[in-house]
């Protein structure tokens, strides 16, 4: 189902650009760690032959403007990650105020001292603020034919803005694998040979 829906995305262009749409299109891969979401990431790249590019935000050098040169020069068809964002949502977006000379000398320390009445989310730890996370991966600077792929383990701590419709345009849920899969799994490693 998934890679039917990549296959026809890619197929689509004019159709979104005769539409006035965004050619782009956003997953979340959520659920149990160790399931293969970045696996799948990977089979998704290799049969659809589009490079893979993994987006690190907890990057104590990255900043707004950095962020969108580096989504905006990315190839025209790719397969762009961010994995596990809600670590990134949940430490990197909270109220953290920077010593002015280490923003200038990109120092890896903070001060983690939470100001009154300032909102999170305007607010930049590591350079990157909440919305030029969102203007990255769905503003001007996000580019045609991109797929995003964010990775959680903990779908529910992230903000209903960064998954709404638009921005992820299917959810996909992951779980242990059934006896079925397994059997699946294992039988197209070892398949039976008879004597």
């Amino acid at each position: 189902d998934l890679l039917g829906d990549i296959e026809n995305f890619l197929k689509r262009e004019e159709f979104y650009l005769l539409k006035g749409i965004p050619y782009r299109r956003g997953y979340l891969f959520y659920g149990l760690p160790g399931t293969g979401k970045t696996s799948l990431i990977q089979v998704i790249a290799t049969k659809c032959d589009l490079p893979i590019y993994f987006l690190r935000l907890s990057s104590l050098t990255l900043n707004d403007d950095m962020l969108q040169k580096l989504v905006s020069n990315l190839p025209k068809r790719c397969v762009l990650v961010i994995e596990d964002v809600d670590v990134a949502c949940q430490n990197g977006f909270k109220p953290v105020m920077r010593k002015q000379s280490e923003l200038y000398k990109n120092l890896p320390t903070a001060v983690d001292e939470p100001q009154p009445d300032i909102n999170p989310r305007a607010m930049m730890v590591s350079g990157i603020s909440y919305s030029g996370l969102l203007n990255s991966i769905d503003g001007l600077y996000a580019g045609a034919g991109r797929i995003l792929v964010m990775t959680t383990n903990h779908k529910e701590k992230l903000e209903p803005a960064l998954i709404r419709a638009g921005r992820v345009d299917k959810q996909v849920k992951f779980t242990y694998a059934t006896v079925d899969q397994l059997v699946r799994i294992y039988e197209n490693f070892y398949p039976f040979q008879p004597n």
